[in-house]
């Protein structure tokens, strides 16, 4: 009779440990995919605010630049500067993609990006600082083009 009472006390001590044991797995289990699902979550913002910081710096260079064509006056020093500036942020950005995005999408940041430091180094040779004016009519057919390829890539990749 006493083996009897034993099993009975290890059989319900066992369903007890095994009972909390269970709860707690079940509980790790669900935090870790909300931990997961949080982390891809972030992850995918990171990208979106990365690939829409790359669309700003060039678009920014993109209107500096025809601005620039109309402007006649001293401040095209500056203004030239501010083109190097959005040259050297798209690159940044572009490298901050590549980081969060498939190499697809990265190959066609990097190319947006050299597109974006063409154009700068492009108007710099194209401009008379003297004159105070640009000397060459602007050919934004190549940005152009590698914008849209990104942007149909970031639709393909991310929000698709």
């Amino acid at each position: 009779m006493a083996d009897v009472s034993i099993y009975v006390a290890l059989i319900s001590a066992g369903a007890g440990v095994g009972g909390a044991t269970i709860a707690q797995l079940t509980t790790a289990l669900r935090e870790s995919r909300e931990a997961k699902r949080e982390r891809r979550e972030r992850q995918a913002e990171a990208t979106r605010q990365a690939c829409i910081k790359l669309l700003r710096a060039v678009g920014d260079l993109r209107t500096q630049v025809a601005n620039n064509h109309s402007y006649h006056g001293v401040e095209m020093g500056a203004r030239l500067e501010r083109v190097r500036e959005y040259a050297a942020a798209a690159q940044l950005h572009a490298v901050r993609v590549s980081l969060l995005v498939p190499e697809q999408l990265a190959e066609l940041a990097d190319l947006l990006a050299t597109a974006a430091s063409d154009l700068a180094v492009w108007t710099a040779q194209s401009t008379n600082l003297d004159e105070g004016s640009m000397i060459r009519t602007t050919d934004f057919r190549e940005l152009d083009e590698r914008i849209k390829a990104f942007r149909t890539q970031i639709v393909t990749d991310i929000a698709g």
